[in-house]
């Protein structure tokens, strides 16, 4: 028997089952995906989601960071690359290689949008975005930059 459901795990679904429990609640946390973690997810250095907290200070998600036994550190200000630009090197993609995925994304979902326009019928943007990817022939990696610009 469970108290209460919650739908996804990224991280507002995770505070809230902690919140629950803490509250005596009995909480089931159910996800569509493979992994936990919502939109927060780095493969190799390659930024799929959230890979850094805006601000530091009173910030409840670097607040639950620190609770974990993370450790935040400065990334460098405008710098988009874990570790500053310095960090290029080691993460497993070069930036042009980055710019590649990030545009082949833009196409898929431009392509995934006209199909939802001209639609004759509902279409969800996942299933276009699916068909898309499909038509345009994106491989795995290119594939999940479509899919990074939806979060």
């Amino acid at each position: 028997m469970i108290d209460v459901a919650i739908v996804g795990a990224g991280l507002s679904g995770l505070a809230a089952a902690c919140a629950l429990q803490e509250h005596g609640l009995r909480v089931t946390v159910f996800e569509a995906r493979d992994r936990v973690g919502g939109r927060t997810h780095v493969v190799d250095g390659f930024d799929y989601g959230a890979g850094w907290i805006h601000g530091t200070e009173g910030n409840p998600i670097a607040n639950l960071a620190r609770q974990l036994g993370l450790t935040p550190f400065f990334t460098g200000g405008d710098s988009s690359y874990i570790g500053g630009w310095e960090a290029l090197a080691i993460a497993g993609l070069a930036q042009g290689e980055k710019d590649r995925c990030l545009l082949a994304g833009d196409r898929a979902l431009d392509r995934a949008f006209a199909m939802i326009l001209n639609a004759e019928a509902d279409v969800s943007l996942a299933a276009a975005l699916d068909a898309a990817v499909a038509e345009l022939g994106l491989d795995a990696r290119d594939a999940e930059a479509a899919r990074w610009h939806l979060t």
